[in-house]
């Protein structure tokens, strides 16, 4: 839509230009000027406006951005341009063909316009209801008809079914259907085209009343006459359409709407204009056209018949369809409800339903079993009565924090928690939460739990037993990597060269073996809350060219090259030395041993005054360019005995352990240990650590020395691998296998115990 045409529309200057056009043809037509200048003027002044109509439509299609409502405008202009021309046949010279010819055109037209109509895309219909419509239309335009021949009969007794007549007869009760079909419309549109249907249907109204009149005229006199105040109707008819096309569109519904039916005032309209006529028609004397009067009536009773058989057909189909569905739309609810509460009483886990206040509005059976309450005991009690929230780390710590994160949010958040039983007894769980979604919106949050004391039970005999095993074979182990030593060296004597090999490989496997036993302790000590450390302030470059010189001792039968960036500052790191070096060692031996041949293992040393929320932090970046680790795998290889390929587990050997250790170290340091990598490029694990000079760590001390504090954050245990030598001035560690690596370290030995085989490492 062009500038100009937009400021008109919105300024209104149609309304103007039309109300002028009525006024000076209102002037012009109660003039005293002679009846051969009015009829000229009026005949003429109808096919302008009729133009200026037909203009209108084609400019209101073309700028519709509907298809369906361009396609209705389309026909709308179809219609007008069929009416001017046969407008313009009445104004030809008289022919035989002239009357034919227009009573072709008009009807035509009148049938395009109600087809128009129906096609405006905010009002929905039926082909039952399209039919009723037109049989609407048809009763009217036959009682106006049947008016019509009774009145012509008593202006002139020899009127007959001639094409002239026809023509005079047919034109005022064709414009009839399209008035019903305008006005029924009306009752039955959106809003937002309401006021256009209507100053449409008042358009043809107008027009209808100015046919009539023209016909009337006509076959009093016995030839059309014009230029009387009656045609008026035309230019106003045609010219409140013009305006009902060119108002401003209103909002619409994006989709096609069920309009709201009035079918007491269209049925009043309807039968009223019957009843009309059938006073007409059988008020005075008949005889004068008896043929034509029966004919009419019949017609109109047969249409009558026929929409009233329409309405019965299609309100027993619509009662039938609409008692179908309900029932089977009620069948599939109650079956539904039923799914879902045996779905619901089925699963084992509880299920507790809060709503935005924070108040349980459903709970199952598992839930009543687990906590001691009854249903309705826990339906419409706060949420905090039957939840903890001290769980351990990963757990939401406050029960508002659950609603807030799925409601607020709309995340899924899973953890450790604790629920309150009935009587007071905590219930370790593992919840997940998730937002209740409904029509309207997020309605509150669903929990769903399991209870973890048995699992708990299992970790804590595991464990009990892990340790015993490990000391029982600790000093066993000790008294055989001593003969095997006594042996290598031979102090015992000197050994026959078939049994060096096998002195070599079972010194090394017993190597292997005791870290194993030092990673399974040091989880133990972690998980209990007793692992002590040494922390102080170090020199950062100097502990990591002490891990770098030990991993150069993994390497001495491999293609690839420690580089180590220590950085031009001097940086100071606070932690525990040996510590510190273990986790190093195991991250080297983990990176050598999945990188290919020819390339390197590259450990940069960096600060980072922003690091660790702002205290400052102390970064040892370890990067290989192997085969790199899974994105979906980045968070599970600091997990306990995992792997993030776990057909490498024989391959790369490790049990899993290493990189869990190790996170657990770094965090009992009061730093983190994360990991990023690109398949087939690079794979970098960042220790971050607190630089020197700052607290940072005591809180990370006290989370492994303090007692009974869980260190393993979730479950999850740090990692150890190929192990240097801690603190005591025990050996350091020389990694006889490489480590695993999933995402996490090498396993880290333990003191005097070779560095290297982690295993518990991970690698992807």
């Amino acid at each position: 839509m062009d500038v100009v045409t937009r400021r008109v529309l919105a300024r209104r200057w149609h309304i103007v230009a039309a109300t002028v056009v009525v006024v000076v043809m209102a002037a012009v037509l109660w003039s005293p000027l002679p009846r051969p200048v009015r009829a000229t003027v009026s005949d003429w002044g109808v096919m302008a406006v009729i133009l200026v109509t037909t203009v209108a439509l084609w400019v209101r299609a073309r700028l519709s951005t509907n298809p369906q409502r361009r396609r209705a405008w389309r026909l709308f202009t179809l219609s007008s341009l069929l009416a001017a021309a046969g407008n313009a046949v009445l104004l030809l010279p008289e022919t035989g063909l002239s009357a034919p010819a227009v009573v072709l055109f008009t009807i035509t037209a009148l049938l395009v316009s109600s087809a128009a109509a129906f096609f405006f895309p905010s009002v929905v219909l039926s082909r039952v209801e399209l039919g009723r419509i037109l049989a609407d239309g048809l009763v009217v335009c036959f009682s106006l008809l049947g008016i019509l021949f009774v009145v012509a009969s008593q202006v002139r007794p020899d009127v007959g079914l001639d094409d002239r007549s026809l023509f005079l007869l047919v034109l005022p009760a064709a414009d009839c259907v399209v008035v019903t079909v305008l006005v029924i419309m009306v009752l039955r549109s959106h809003r937002a085209d309401y006021e256009r249907f209507f100053a449409a249907a008042v358009g043809f109204l107008c027009i209808t009343v100015a046919d009539t009149g023209f016909a009337l005229r006509e076959m009093s006199a016995g030839y059309g006459i014009t230029g009387e105040p009656t045609d008026l109707g035309w230019f106003v008819g045609y010219l409140s359409i013009a305006v009902a096309v060119l108002a401003r569109d209103n909002p619409a519904p994006a989709a096609p709407t069920a309009g709201v039916e009035r079918p007491l005032l269209g049925t009043f309209t309807v039968y009223a204009c019957l009843v009309t006529a059938a006073v007409v028609l059988t008020a005075g004397e008949l005889d004068q056209a008896a043929l034509a009067t029966q004919l009419v009536a019949v017609l109109a009773v047969v249409a009558v018949a026929l929409r009233e058989l329409l309405v019965t057909y299609d309100d027993v189909r619509l009662r039938r369809q609409l008692s179908t569905l309900v029932d089977e739309r009620t069948e599939q609810l109650r079956e539904t409800a039923e799914m879902s509460a045996a779905v619901a009483g089925s699963v084992g886990d509880g299920i507790l339903a809060a709503d935005l206040d924070g108040h349980l509005t459903y709970t199952n059976p598992a839930a009543v079993a687990l906590l001691g309450w009854s249903p309705t005991e826990l339906i419409g009690r706060p949420m905090t009565d039957v939840l903890d929230g001290t769980g351990g780390e990963g757990a939401l710590r406050q029960p508002e924090a659950w609603i807030g994160e799925a409601v607020e949010h709309g995340r899924v958040s899973t953890g450790r928690t604790r629920c309150v039983g009935r009587e007071g007894t905590s219930i370790p769980v593992q919840m997940t939460v998730s937002p209740l979604t409904r029509h309207a919106g997020t309605a509150g949050c669903v929990m769903v739990f399991r209870d973890l004391r048995e699992q708990d039970r299992v970790e804590r005999m595991k464990s009990e037993f892990v340790s015993t095993v490990s000391h029982e074979l600790r000093t066993p182990l000790t008294s055989i990597r001593g003969v095997l030593g006594l042996m290598a060296n031979e102090r015992l004597g000197p050994l026959a060269p078939q049994a060096a090999p096998l002195v070599r490989i079972a010194s090394d496997s017993a190597d292997r073996l005791s870290r194993l036993v030092e990673d399974l302790l040091d989880v133990g000590r972690l998980q209990s809350g007793r692992f002590p450390l040494s922390v102080a302030d170090h020199d950062a470059a100097v502990l990591a060219r002490r891990a770098v010189d030990q991993g150069r001792l993994l390497l001495t039968e491999r293609a690839v090259e420690l580089v180590l960036d220590a950085g031009d500052q001097p940086l100071v790191v606070h932690g525990d030395q040996d510590r510190i070096q273990q986790v190093l060692t195991n991250l080297l031996s983990n990176a050598a041993k999945y990188a290919p041949e020819c390339t390197e293992v590259a450990v940069a040393v960096r600060g980072d005054p922003s690091g660790l929320g702002g205290r400052g932090a102390v970064c040892f970046d370890v990067t290989d360019h192997g085969p790199g680790i899974p994105a979906d795998k980045l968070d599970e290889v600091f997990d306990r005995f995992v792997q993030a390929d776990q057909s490498d587990t024989r391959a790369k050997e490790g049990t899993g352990l290493g990189l869990s250790i190790a996170r657990q170290l770094v965090r009992a340091m009061g730093g983190t240990l994360g990991v990023s990598s690109e398949p087939w490029s690079h794979t970098t694990f960042t220790v971050e650590l607190p630089a020197g000079g700052h607290d940072a760590v005591a809180a990370g001390q006290d989370h492994v020395t303090s007692e009974g504090q869980d260190a393993t954050s979730g479950g999850r245990s740090a990692t150890s691998g190929g192990r240097h030598a801690t603190s005591g001035g025990r050996d350091a560690p020389v990694t006889g296998e490489p480590a695993t690596r999933v995402a996490a370290e090498p396993d880290a030995t333990p003191a005097g115990v070779p560095a290297g085989d982690e295993v518990g490492s991970l690698r992807g």
